[in-house]
């Protein structure tokens, strides 16, 4: 049994244009001050959850009826919004929304290039599944990738 799986890097506080340089997101996707900082310890965070320093992501769930992304993204405290590409708002002066055909997959990919492997204690899971810390999982869970585990903190 394998037990490895991504692990999100603690970062030192790292300015929004830096962190997408990391990431491979071109600075042309993002609308905002590049300058604002990425501090937050989680940095990475569910939208609802997001506080300034920290990055997220939102995308159209069509199994949402009446879902509002454009309200979701201003009720927002995250530094960093990756987003759908067709999707306009302006962003707080502590923001950065980055706009992106597939926000999910562009969330996952540019997750893969800023994390790392490391013995977590778990099964073996696909690329693009990552477990935050404190997270609680149960057993027999399988996951088929492009997952995000938060915590309850």
């Amino acid at each position: 049994m394998a037990v490895l799986n991504n692990k999100l890097k603690a970062l030192t506080p790292i300015s929004v244009g830096d962190l997408l340089d990391v990431g491979h997101i071109p600075h042309a996707c993002a609308v905002g001050n590049l300058d604002n900082i990425v501090n937050g310890s989680p940095w990475v965070r569910s939208l609802s959850k997001a506080k300034k320093g920290t990055v997220t992501f939102c995308y159209k769930n069509p199994d949402i009826k009446g879902q509002d992304i454009v309200q979701d993204i201003t009720q927002s405290d995250a530094a960093v919004i990756i987003s759908h590409d067709d999707i306009k708002c302006t962003p707080k002066e502590h923001q950065v929304i980055v706009h992106v055909a597939d926000p999910l997959g562009a969330f996952v990919l540019f997750l893969n290039r800023v994390t790392y492997n490391e013995n977590v204690g778990v099964d073996s899971h696909p690329r693009g599944v990552f477990i935050e810390k404190g997270a609680i999982i149960g057993k027999n869970v399988t996951f088929t990738g492009n997952n995000y585990i938060y915590s309850r903190r």
